[in-house]
């Protein structure tokens, strides 16, 4: 029995109320500790005239949202940065070094400096410490999924800071309010209401929340347009990603989403009936595909043949993996995915959610406004007639709602980039 189990053992035999109580008391024992370290630490920062070390720490790709603060801090003199990419343990044994390799690829393709935590044989680990990091990142909240050489806790000496890798529009307190996100020297929020969210769960450790927006805004700004995802046609047609979730047939977690099973069969109907002016993305979730296996009215051979459909379709494709070009260059999205509710209104397009249960009760303030950016749809009329009147024939009935969200919501502060934001607070707050 491990630690971990011991410690739940335990718990299990204590008051829920004393239990409660417990973790509260330890929570705020490990935030006061990493208050001392941080105070150390900027004592002997404040004012430097050395460039500062920044150490980005990665699990994966997917949830990398730091491209224009790592591009503007190595222009900048004053900061070098670095990526290291660390083992997600919650992955099974034979994907660990399998999505290490996409991840440092994916930074190497780029040009970036980055380097692996450890070998192919998952031995000899770099040392944070030989590193000399001046700030740390994290591109994830879960410190779980790090190995304990990585974790938050680990590194307690170190300044760090943190950026959420979705656009945060759920009410839960462990999404927007975690003890790792208080914990954090500096947590850069997306927005004001978001702020005003954590502050409201916990307004002690939440004084290092700062509102900068969110980085996706500064990938869309600057990309150019692609298209790389679509299919080449003779003509042009209209451009619509389905992003179905993987929390299909009643989700036990706390965030209830998918419709697949609903319209799968749909979606594939309305893809050949629109073949000659519409063109489809599947873009699924990225578990759909194991959850679609394990499913008993699915499995693999099924889900292959769904997933094949996509891809081999004159007018259908799949895409896995980044999306910003894929959100720049579509008309329209259909989705049921949380994090999307947001992100999609960055670029300003007609978009419908597909709900089967009450969304916005699983919504805060911002997801609520989003949502209600959104059409709606409830049922297979509903999709083909978003696709008929809005996207083929142009009747746009929610642009002023967008627009509207646009300006009051994802344009970030101060007149500058989210990048500029964060790196402008971190200059003021170390004075150089």
């Amino acid at each position: 029995m491990n630690k971990v189990e011991l410690i739940r053992k335990v718990e299990g035999l204590m008051p829920q109320s004393l239990v409660r109580a417990y973790r509260k008391s330890k929570r705020y024992l490990i935030w006061k500790n990493q208050l001392s370290s941080y105070s150390k630490e900027l004592k002997r920062l404040r004012g430097t005239k050395e460039p500062l070390n920044v150490v980005f720490l990665v699990l994966s790709s997917s949830v990398w949202k730091y491209d224009s603060v790592y591009q503007l801090m190595e222009e900048d003199k004053r900061f070098n940065p670095l990526i290291i990419v660390c083992p997600a343990i919650d992955l099974a044994e034979n994907q660990i070094i399998l999505k290490m390799n996409q991840t440092y690829a994916y930074f190497a393709n780029k040009g970036y400096n980055v380097i692996m935590a450890c070998d192919e044989n998952r031995d000899n680990y770099v040392s944070i410490e030989l590193l000399s990091p001046d700030i740390l990142f994290y591109a994830s909240q879960w410190d779980k999924h790090f190995d304990e050489r990585y974790r938050s806790t680990t590194l307690q000496k170190y300044l760090k800071c943190y950026v959420n890798y979705s656009f945060k529009n759920n009410p839960f307190e462990w999404s927007i309010a975690s003890p790792f996100q208080g914990r954090m020297w500096m947590y850069f929020s997306e927005c004001e209401d978001n702020r005003k969210l954590a502050l409201s769960f916990n307004a002690h450790e939440f004084r290092n929340i700062h509102v900068v927006g969110y980085p996706i805004y500064d990938e869309i700004q600057v990309l150019e347009e692609k298209g790389a995802d679509w299919k080449i046609q003779d003509k042009k047609h209209k451009r619509i990603i389905w992003a179905p979730h993987h929390s299909i047939e009643g989700h036990d977690g706390l965030i209830k989403l998918s419709t697949f099973l609903l319209y799968a069969n749909t979606m594939k109907e309305l893809a050949m009936k629109y073949a000659d002016n519409v063109q489809f993305a599947f873009k699924p979730h990225p578990q759909l595909k194991t959850v679609l296996y394990m499913h008993p009215k699915w499995g693999q051979e099924k889900t292959d043949a769904y997933y094949e459909f996509w891809r081999s379709g004159k007018n259908t494709t799949v895409v896995d993996g980044a999306y910003a070009d894929l959100f720049k260059s579509s008309d329209a999205m259909i989705h049921d995915c949380h994090s999307f509710v947001v992100e999609y209104l960055y670029v300003n397009k007609p978009v419908m959610f597909l709900a089967n249960y009450d969304r916005e009760g699983q919504s805060n303030a911002v997801g609520k406004k989003a949502f209600a950016a959104h059409y709606h749809g409830v049922s297979a009329e509903d999709i083909e007639k978003f696709i008929t009147d809005v996207v083929v024939n142009d009747k746009d009935t929610m642009q002023s709602v967008r627009n509207e969200f646009y300006q009051n919501i994802l344009v970030p502060p101060n007149g500058k980039t989210v990048a500029e934001n964060i790196i402008d607070e971190i200059s003021k707050a170390l004075n150089i």
